[in-house]
């Protein structure tokens, strides 16, 4: 319990961020959808990026303690890698490269929370 006040907030964080994103794949929000198209992804990517992301939030955000929710973090954190890969690969600047991957820091803190609090260490 010591330790919520750091996986609440990073966890909040997590949640806003694949569901906001998820529902910017699905509508879509057309800065997005410019990003993916830069990127050089397909038009319908954004609709399996978008569902996964959803469900990602969803599962994250449940207060149960589940094998499901590892997958839902590393999937997030894959995604999050993914996008900072993507950006070096088309030379992208360094903000956009880090932004993901500093984001996929407080998404790995959000995950170690919930570990430590299922290990009770």
């Amino acid at each position: 319990m010591k330790r919520n006040w750091i996986y609440i907030p990073s966890t909040g964080v997590t949640v806003l961020l694949s569901l906001i994103t998820g529902i910017g794949n699905l509508i879509p929000f057309s800065h997005i959808e410019s990003d993916l198209a830069h990127l050089g992804y397909p038009p319908y990517f954004r609709f399996i990026l978008g569902t996964w992301k959803v469900i990602a939030a969803i599962v994250i955000a449940v207060p149960r303690r589940t094998w499901i929710k590892d997958l839902a973090y590393m999937g997030v954190l894959l995604e999050l890698s993914g996008a900072a890969i993507s950006r070096m690969a088309m030379g992208d600047g360094a903000g956009k490269v880090m932004l993901p991957l500093l984001l996929a820091g407080v998404v790995g803190v959000s995950w170690a929370g919930f570990r430590w609090r299922i290990d009770g260490q």
